[in-house]
């Protein structure tokens, strides 16, 4: 896992280390409720204490290198389903059961391995209020339509590798052929009942950033322990919240 990312603040980048491990070591806890800071503290804490451990036992690459898994210089990442699009013109020698395999977030020793939940990347849709009301229906019939139909949802599926929000993905016969033909895929569709959207506050851009400028960068610094990590992490984001 590249150290390089996760030094960095940025906020989005949380969502593919903090908040993934984070999800699964709290078996799903909602971090931030409306105004309200929720968080797990003992799952938070174990999930800094995780990257803690990587960084002393220097598993984690501490230099900018171009596709660390791909070139076989890092011997794990996290992926999302849209990385298989991208491999499949750079990286056509990844396969999948051959020379790259899958796994859900780790998960400490006292939380249930079936189904450890993860992140879900969640996109929205916004209708302007400014809009004249007859397209603002036009945009709502629109919208029911496209959602009316799983065989909507197996084309944007088929285009994008991205597995719409249903739980019934791998049920659902319209999906099967998309499965099939990419069994990658499977555990994406397979996990998406047991994953957790980010938070729902206007502010989450500056709450994330004290994630990482708070708590985790400074952990997998070195420069702050697990506990003092998350203490100040948690204390700039309750502040935040007031």
């Amino acid at each position: 896992m590249g150290e390089s990312d996760l030094a960095d603040p940025t906020a989005w980048k949380r969502w593919f280390d903090f908040f993934m491990i984070y999800n699964a070591a709290s078996d799903g806890n909602k971090f931030i409720e409306g105004s309200k800071f929720v968080g797990d503290d003992k799952a938070g804490v174990a999930t800094l204490q995780f990257f803690d451990n990587l960084r002393k036992e220097k598993a984690l690459l501490a230099e900018n290198v171009t596709d660390p898994f791909e070139t076989g210089v890092s011997v794990f990442s996290d992926l999302g389903p849209w990385t298989f699009n991208t491999w499949a013109d750079k990286y056509p020698e990844m396969k999948f059961g051959e020379t790259f395999a899958l796994s859900a977030p780790p998960v400490p020793d006292d939380v249930k391995t079936d189904h450890p939940k993860t992140f879900a990347d969640t996109k929205g849709l916004v209708i302007y209020a400014s809009a004249p009301k007859e397209k603002q229906q036009a945009a709502m019939d629109f919208i029911k339509w496209v959602y009316s139909d799983p065989k909507h949802d197996a084309q944007w599926f088929e285009k994008t590798n991205l597995p719409p929000a249903r739980d019934d993905l791998t049920k659902n016969d319209a999906f099967k052929p998309i499965l099939d033909k990419n069994p990658a895929l499977k555990m994406y569709a397979d996990y998406v009942p047991y994953a957790v959207p980010p938070m729902d506050n206007a502010k989450y851009n500056d709450l994330q950033t004290m994630i990482g400028q708070n708590g985790l960068n400074p952990v997998v610094r070195g420069e702050k322990d697990p506990q003092t990590g998350w203490n100040d992490m948690k204390q700039a984001i309750e502040g935040a919240l007031k």
